[in-house]
């Protein structure tokens, strides 16, 4: 076997010997190198006097020498990170245009949105970033946070309470949290970018009729079954309607309330759905809202985001994770 191995190396040597007159000794020596894969692995972190777990995807372009984007990606209420990987697709999206994916995991499958009690989530993102940055080298400027439903209301925590770490967040399947807005001490701007269907019974809309089924999902489609998820969201301390939270981030970042609207194709005629885009300011003041209209408590563009008779319409005519991602890797601090 060592004989085996020794021949095949020679034989390597002697090819590029052979051609070096044609590529450089560099070039020669990067193709006989094993090429480089994405990894994934998990870490825990002590904070608060808990120990906090994640998980991490690294691209296969990571360069140690060379610092790189990091995405957050925070889940729902009863779910956790694995969920979240194949649910996004956040991994894919890192391998093709560089940087590092983490899937935090909430204590007992929830972000605490509250100022009161709990533990304490912020201080755990803060620790997060510390401890990853010393196994993976990461861009402090391009620090990035997405939350679907709680972890959405968490993100804009997250943005409220550590605007300096973050250089944009996005919120899939929920509006903000009155308390967030009230406790919202952060003067830079941050970028935003929503995506919320208008018959997701768990966001308050200005439909009164929608706003009959806000919290009732439960007795409405059977989903009490499946655990808590049948109290109303709204019981964590208050929910604003989409049109407000969009407004909220529109004075927050001083851009003009009067968006620029367009309609998106309707890619997928079966899935009951059609997409309004408006976008409000530009550059460091945008904000971004994606209108499903038909749309449930669901991720556009996903595979699979739920039995379709509780959750609601997934729309396959966006893909919210290449979505957030554009905007994402266009912003910085």
């Amino acid at each position: 076997m060592q004989c085996l191995a020794r021949k095949q190396i020679f034989c390597r040597l002697l090819a590029c010997a052979l051609i070096t007159s044609v590529i450089s000794p560099r070039e020669c020596a990067a193709q006989t190198a094993p090429a480089r894969r994405s990894y994934d692995f998990k870490q825990t972190v002590s904070s608060d006097g808990a120990p906090r777990t994640y998980l991490v995807h690294v691209p296969a372009s990571y360069d140690r020498k060379k610092p790189m984007p990091l995405v957050m990606v925070f889940h729902g209420l009863h779910m956790n990170g694995q969920i979240m990987s194949p649910l996004t697709r956040f991994d894919v999206l890192g391998d093709r245009k560089n940087f590092v994916v983490v899937y935090p995991d909430g204590l007992g499958g929830r972000w605490q949105t509250s100022y009161s009690g709990g533990p304490d989530d912020v201080r755990f993102i803060t620790d997060l970033i510390s401890n990853l940055s010393r196994t993976v080298n990461i861009d402090s400027r391009r620090i990035y946070a997405v939350g679907m439903s709680n972890g959405g209301y968490f993100t804009e925590r997250l943005a409220c309470d550590m605007p300096d770490k973050l250089a944009a967040i996005a919120v899939v399947a929920a509006s903000m949290m009155d308390v967030t807005a009230s406790h919202c001490a952060a003067t830079r701007k941050m970028p935003a970018i929503f995506f919320i269907g208008s018959e997701d019974p768990l966001v308050p809309s200005e439909d009164s009729d929608h706003n009959a089924t806000l919290g009732k999902l439960g007795d409405a489609v059977g989903l009490s079954g499946l655990g808590e998820l049948s109290v109303p969201i709204a019981k964590m301390g208050g929910l604003m309607t989409e049109r407000e939270a969009v407004d909220f981030w529109c004075r927050h970042n001083q851009c003009s309330i009067s968006p620029y609207t367009t309609n998106e194709p309707d890619k997928d005629p079966r899935d009951g759905t059609r997409v309004k885009r408006e976008t409000f300011g530009a550059y460091n003041s945008e904000v971004i809202l994606y209108s499903i209209q038909g749309g449930g408590h669901t991720w556009p563009g996903a595979f699979y985001s739920g039995p379709r008779d509780l959750l609601g319409k997934t729309s396959g005519d966006i893909d919210a994770t290449e979505l957030i991602t554009d905007f994402f890797l266009r912003h910085s601090n």
